[in-house]
């Protein structure tokens, strides 16, 4: 995925969600004439930090990584780096001589790692990333809905069904 299609599927789940990019800017923080510009612009080039805050309100994350903040996409990086023995220089290929400042910037503040960098890194560890829904975003009383529904069709009977006993 490219940094335009990783825009583009916030962009779907902005609509899918039935969210303004104005809400969604709220939401996260983020100045909405800031997100309208990222979101719309062919020429963006937003950081790692302006894409993370995104997530939460839209109840995803980056996968495979499994990640919500810029730090623990960093971490998944840097893991599948060292699993790879892929010295820097030799991942970044041309930009190669710039793989100090990457790596210090990946270790110490990875929200301000530009995202095409980011990207650059996960095509060049053949890393494919895509919007997953996050299990954790779901409300309590939404999750235990589904549980209690779930059971309910399988004929066990939930706390509320169950028959009040007198003593």
């Amino acid at each position: 995925m490219t940094v335009m299609g990783l825009l583009a599927a916030i962009r779907a789940r902005v609509a899918a969600r039935g969210m303004t990019f104005t809400e969604l800017a709220h939401a996260s923080g983020v100045q909405p004439g800031n997100l309208r510009r990222m979101l719309t612009s062919t020429t963006a080039s937003p950081r790692l930090g302006s894409v993370m805050r995104l997530l939460p309100p839209l109840h995803c994350r980056i996968g495979p990584a499994g990640a919500s903040t810029a730090v623990e996409l960093a971490a998944f990086l840097e893991d599948r780096r060292r699993s790879s023995a892929l010295p820097w220089e030799q991942l970044l290929g041309p930009a190669g001589s710039h793989a100090g400042k990457v790596a210090a910037r990946l270790g110490t503040d990875p929200e301000l790692m530009s995202m095409e960098m980011v990207m650059r890194l996960a095509d060049a560890l053949h890393i494919e990333f895509e919007l997953i829904d996050d299990a954790k975003a779901l409300p309590t009383d939404e999750r235990s809905t589904k549980r209690r529904a779930r059971a309910t069709r399988r004929g066990a009977t939930t706390p509320e069904a169950a028959p009040a006993l007198s003593l």
